[in-house]
C-alpha cells in the first residue's frame, strides 16, 4: 500500500509524494548493487525485499534508466536484471550472438 503525502489547497488536495514507492524503488535499487551478485530474478529481488514479485517486476519496467534485463535467463530459465549502468557481460554478448544465429 502506498503512503501518498496530500497538500492542502484552496482548489483541493494535490498529490506531493509517494513515499513508498521511491523507498520501494531504493530497496530494489540496492537488492540490486549488493556485490554478491551480477544478476537477479524478479523472485530474488521480491524476497529480498519484501515486495511482492508483481511490485517488483512493475518497478523495473517503470525504470527502464536504471535497470535492465539480461539476454542471459537463470538456470530455470527465468529473467534476469542487473544495473543498467553495469557492463554487458561476455556471458550476455555470448547469448546475444547465440540469439542472432539461431534466427539467421
Amino acid at each position: 500500500m502506498a503512503l501518498v503525502l496530500l497538500k492542502a489547497e484552496d482548489s483541493g488536495m494535490e498529490v506531493v509524494e509517494d513515499r513508498s514507492s521511491k523507498e520501494h524503488l531504493d530497496w530494489v535499487l540496492r537488492a540490486l548493487t549488493n556485490p554478491e551478485w551480477d544478476f537477479r530474478t524478479v523472485e530474488s529481488l521480491a524476497q529480498e525485499t519484501k515486495l511482492s514479485p508483481s511490485e517488483v517486476q512493475s518497478i523495473l519496467d517503470q525504470h527502464p534508466e536504471l535497470f535492465r534485463k539480461s539476454p542471459v535467463t537463470s538456470k530455470e530459465g527465468k529473467l534476469l536484471y542487473t544495473l543498467q549502468e553495469r557492463p554487458i557481460r561476455w556471458k550476455e554478448r555470448l547469448a546475444l550472438l547465440h540469439r542472432s544465429l539461431r534466427w539467421s
